[in-house]
């Protein structure tokens, strides 16, 4: 069974009420949108038809409508941004889910400044110090030259104090060992993006 090439949305547009449009490297590359992206977002919106921007990006999704809107792709061309930030602020803000409601008070921030607002608002205490920590709330590295050995005094007293690491960006590992850690590194993922979430969004 071959699968079909689908070379643009006017193939799909007539057979679904809404879609859910991955940012990076669907629309923008994150300096430029593609060729043809607003047009079709154009088209999508002249047919009605409801458009959820999706990202793994660790921050809210305002920041997000804010770098959309310096690339021209205006607000009224979709309905809503869900990011993997946004995503764990809302877990974090009114935590349902019974993991994220058992971290307790006090939060270790780490991460770049520009990704800081996931942290935004919420029933926190930030600290300074792993050793006051009840939980890291993990944004990803400071940047892409930025080695684990910066990280790995840190990392290496949040596991000998089982500290849990909500992470709000792709890519962890959840049994990763590496030599720089004295531990075997684990950590427990959860979904940051849920379906239920962008539903709600539609809604």
């Amino acid at each position: 069974m071959s699968l079909p090439i689908i070379d643009g949305l006017r193939h799909l547009a007539g057979r679904y009420d809404g879609f859910i449009l991955d940012l990076w490297g669907v629309i923008l590359d994150g300096e430029i949108t593609y060729p043809g992206a607003k047009d079709a977002l154009l088209r999508l919106k002249e047919l009605g038809k409801r458009v959820v921007m999706l990202s793994n990006v660790p921050t809210r999704s305002h920041t997000v409508v804010t770098l959309l809107e310096t690339l021209g792709l205006e607000r009224g061309l979709y309905h809503e941004v869900i990011s993997s930030g946004e995503a764990a602020h809302r877990a974090l803000a009114q935590p349902t889910d019974p993991w994220f409601a058992g971290l307790g008070r006090h939060c270790l921030l780490v991460g770049a400044d520009r990704f800081q607002s996931v942290a935004d608002g919420l029933p926190y205490d930030l600290v300074a110090d792993v050793g006051e920590a009840d939980f890291i709330l993990n944004t990803g590295p400071l940047d892409e030259t930025v080695s684990l050995d910066t990280f790995a005094p840190l990392l290496n007293a949040a596991l000998d104090r089982r500290l849990p690491i909500p992470i709000t960006i792709k890519g962890a590992n959840r049994n990763g060992r590496d030599p720089r850690l004295g531990h075997q590194a684990t950590a427990e993922i959860h979904i940051v993006i849920s379906p239920s979430q962008i539903v709600d969004a539609q809604t």
